[in-house]
């Protein structure tokens, strides 16, 4: 399943406001490339690899600005043991695109992009 969308071009908590409410116990994210930096100019991605859970906790309360992101979620589902992955690109500071091959998470996914008022394009 994919989605394309349109993210304001600002200082926010993008990420977090893409995956609120999922919870990924074993989840791994893996930061590919970027270009994301705080308000102070300092890149907000301080390593490379990361637990989802302190993923989301690290960049909880953080305002930052995306240039452009690849990143990779994978996670395995405790019930039926299946390897699941979730990719999420964000080019020109505004464009995004997300791939996600688990329908339950790809829908909250959707559910958050649009409580957010985020433009899905077709």
């Amino acid at each position: 399943m994919e989605i394309n969308f349109i993210i304001p071009n600002e200082y926010d908590n993008i990420i977090k406001k893409i995956f609120y409410d999922i919870k990924l116990e074993n989840a791994n994210v893996s930061i590919e490339n970027d270009e994301v930096f705080l308000e102070n100019g300092e890149s907000l991605f301080d390593k490379d690899n990361y637990c989802f859970k302190n993923f989301i906790k690290y960049i909880e309360e953080k305002r930052y600005y995306i240039v452009f992101l690849n990143m990779n979620i994978s996670f395995i589902d405790s019930k039926n043991s299946k390897k699941y992955t979730i990719s999420l690109d964000i080019i020109d500071s505004i464009f995004v695109q997300l791939k996600c091959d688990n329908q339950k998470i790809f829908d909250k996914i959707i559910y958050n992009i649009s409580n957010n008022k985020f433009i899905i394009k077709e």
